[in-house]
Order: C-alpha cells, then sequence, then structure tokens
C-alpha cells in the first residue's frame, strides 16, 4: 500500500496544479473555505470546512448563456446570436471529509441520473477528480454521518482516499484516475494494510452508537399532516436559511434572466426551500407560509422525498447546518423527535 510522508504532501500538492486546478480548504480570517490552490502551504487538513466545496460542481452563481439580438440587414428577419460557456477547467478538489463525498454522489443522483441530465453540472462532474481525506472520529459533537448510512473513513466515489497515519497517510487510489494522481507523488511502498484498518475501525467506532431511522420515510408520511408536531419542532427556526447554504446536498436554484437594450444573459442561482419566498406564488398564495410548513418540507426531501426519488438518504450527516444556524435548531432532534413521535 502506498504511503506519503508528511514532508511529500506540497511537492505533490505542487504536481497536481501543474496539471489541474487544485481546490482545497484554506483558512480565511479564522474560516476555513474551499478555495482554489496558488500555494500549497496555504492548506489546512486538521478541520471541518465550514462549507462543502458544492460550488465547484453547481456555483453558487452561474451564467447558463448570453445572447445578442439583431436584425439581418438584408431579409429583415430577427435573428439571435447565443454564446455559451467555455469548458470548465479540470479540477482536483483536494481534502474533502466523506460526507461532502456522499454529498456529491448525491447531487449526481439529481443531476445525472434524474429524469433530465444537467448539462452544465455534467461537464464540471466530468472534468472533476476528487482526493478525499478520511476523518479519524467525529471533527465535533455536530458530526452525524454514521445516522446516515455513511462513516468517517469510507469515502465511494472519490478518486482518492487519505488516511491519516502518523507523519503521513496511506494513498488509496479508487480509480483509473486516482491511480495517475497518486502517480504524480513520491510515495513509498509500505506493509501498512493492518494499521490502516484499525484507523478505520477505530473512527467508526469513535461515531458512538447511531439511532435507527430505516423507518425515517414512513414516518414522515405519517407524520405529514401533524400541525401540532411541525410546529413544536420548527418552534425556534427564523427561517434565515443559513441551513441551505451550507449543505452539501441542497440544490434548489432559481434561473433569472439579466437583459440590456438588444443583448442579455440568463443566469442561475442558488436558492433556498426555507425562504419565504420560495414558493410564493404570483396570486400571493403561498403553500408553505410558515417556518413549520417550510421544515416539513425541508425534512421530508432529506428522508422522505430523495429516498422515494432516488433511493438514498438527501443528508450526509456533515453536522453544518447544526453549526450555521443562529437558532440552535438542531435536524437531529428533529428526526429523533419524528422517530419517537407516537
Amino acid at each position: 500500500m502506498k504511503f506519503l510522508h508528511d514532508d511529500g504532501l506540497a511537492p505533490w500538492l505542487e504536481a497536481l496544479m501543474a496539471k489541474r486546478r487544485v481546490v482545497a480548504p484554506v483558512d480565511e480570517g479564522g474560516c476555513l473555505l474551499f478555495r482554489p490552490l496558488d500555494n500549497p502551504q496555504n492548506v489546512v487538513l486538521d478541520r471541518s470546512a465550514a462549507v462543502s466545496p458544492k460550488w465547484v460542481l453547481l456555483p453558487q452563481t452561474e451564467e447558463l448563456f448570453r445572447y445578442e439580438k439583431s436584425v439581418d440587414p438584408e431579409s429583415g428577419e430577427p435573428r439571435v446570436r447565443q454564446q455559451v460557456p467555455s469548458a470548465p477547467p479540470e479540477t482536483v478538489v483536494f481534502g474533502l471529509h466523506p460526507c461532502d463525498m456522499q454529498g456529491v454522489d448525491t447531487l449526481d443522483q439529481v443531476f445525472l441520473n434524474g429524469r433530465t441530465r444537467d448539462p452544465y453540472y455534467a461537464a464540471r462532474r466530468e472534468a472533476t477528480a476528487f482526493i478525499a481525506l478520511a476523518c479519524g472520529g467525529p471533527q465535533d459533537g455536530a458530526c452525524f454521518c454514521h445516522w446516515t448510512g455513511g462513516g468517517p473513513a469510507q469515502a465511494p466515489g472519490a478518486d482518492v482516499l487519505l488516511i491519516r497515519l502518523g507523519k503521513g497517510y496511506a494513498a488509496l487510489p479508487q480509480t483509473e484516475l486516482g491511480e495517475a494522481l497518486i502517480g504524480l507523488a513520491s510515495t513509498v511502498e509500505n506493509d501498512i494494510d493492518i494499521e490502516v484498518q484499525s484507523t478505520c475501525t477505530a473512527a467508526h467506532e469513535a461515531m458512538g452508537t447511531a439511532p435507527d431511522i430505516v423507518d425515517a420515510e414512513q414516518r414522515f408520511r405519517d407524520a405529514f399532516d401533524d400541525t401540532d408536531f411541525w410546529e413544536q419542532a420548527a418552534g425556534p427556526c427564523n427561517g434565515c436559511g443559513a441551513c441551505t447554504y451550507v449543505c452539501p446536498t441542497c440544490q434548489c436554484f432559481d434561473i433569472t434572466e439579466e437583459t440590456a437594450g438588444n443583448a442579455g444573459r440568463r443566469i442561475r442561482t442558488w436558492d433556498s426551500c426555507m425562504s419565504a419566498g420560495f414558493t410564493l406564488e404570483a396570486s400571493g398564495h403561498n403553500p408553505r407560509p410558515s417556518n413549520a410548513s417550510r421544515w416539513r418540507n425541508r425534512l421530508g426531501h432529506k428522508f422522505s422525498y430523495h429516498p422515494e426519488n432516488s433511493g438514498g438518504l438527501g443528508c450526509t450527516g456533515c453536522g453544518r447546518c447544526v453549526r450555521a444556524c443562529p437558532s440552535c435548531v438542531d435536524i437531529r432532534d428533529l428526526l429523533t423527535a419524528l422517530m419517537e413521535r407516537s
């Protein structure tokens, strides 16, 4: 099994940067964020990023196309010239945790394997490689990946999985591309299989015992019309939507037109189902007029609608919504209350 010493990390990143754009966690004013890397020494791997690298595949704001209207000088017929975005850069997302890799799988289910394949997402996904970093256990009290079928040391879908061992990392290729990426590093062959296995086992055991949420989909259906339950569950929520913007799996978006004279562009931007205006209709009617109704939709999407449509949970247990909520709403409390509801 290949082993990468700590002093080989920066040279590996430099080699990756020579081949592709590298996006990695860096410290910006005390906040860890995934950013395009310009200096390998800036990478921080000892704590969780505040926001997932979802934006690499689904930018917070993206231009879908530009257009310009004119009139053919000979025929007098109107014509439209359209300009589409250039191909996305080949990218390596480095140092994302297993929960964020699980988030990529969830986005794939929606944008690649749903009823309509999203060409913009597909192009970026095709151009992106992932080098994931296993966790040694929960990063803090908010982590709950083991509730949702994940784990701190499992990242299916990643091209490479790094596991911290002493003064370096075990580097496990999981795809042919991963083999090629590891080939750019100065690794050594080590007999560390047993150590890797024991480290992964210890990481999973450190997460503790997860509650049984197998019946969450049916429990949600049973509680759908229980207004009192949802009012109580969402009581502290102020509807700010922070949970949706830090979530690695939320994919709601809005599409708008910006015009100036005969030219314009169509853009897609993230939106939040926790916003009061998200479902507001032109008539003034809002089918989800309260925080309680919006929380019901959010919890239902994660644990009922998405499983029904795609076969997997829509939550990775990353805990970011717990950390970000200014009202201290904990999705685990809502889920537990749902499972315990008689």
